[in-house]
């Protein structure tokens, strides 16, 4: 699967699950945060794995990235959001903590 991680580059820095993408896109609100996301959505358009989409709680820039994706073609049976964001993620041995 592929972990995207739409958090501001600081709070990423901070803590993210291990292996996602760090995108700087948060929160995913105008043109020019679309424009961070468009070279990992041509990376995740040649394969079919699943997509997590994660942001500082799981709310609004998620749902935003969510529907940003989904209208660069990307089916909506890959798209996921991660609940509670990587504030409510409790498995930290699974993260990058700084």
């Amino acid at each position: 699967m592929h972990i995207l991680d739409v958090q501001k580059p600081e709070d990423f820095q901070k803590k993210h699950i291990k292996g996602s993408f760090g995108t700087g896109a948060y929160p995913v609100k105008t043109e020019e945060d679309r424009k961070k996301l468009d070279a990992l959505i041509e990376k995740i358009k040649k394969d079919e794995l699943d997509i997590v989409i994660i942001c500082p709680r799981g709310a609004g820039a998620a749902k935003n990235t969510y529907d940003y994706i989904k209208s660069m073609g990307i089916s909506e049976k890959r798209l996921f959001i991660l609940e509670g964001g990587i504030q409510g993620f409790p498995h930290t041995g699974l993260c990058e903590i700084n």
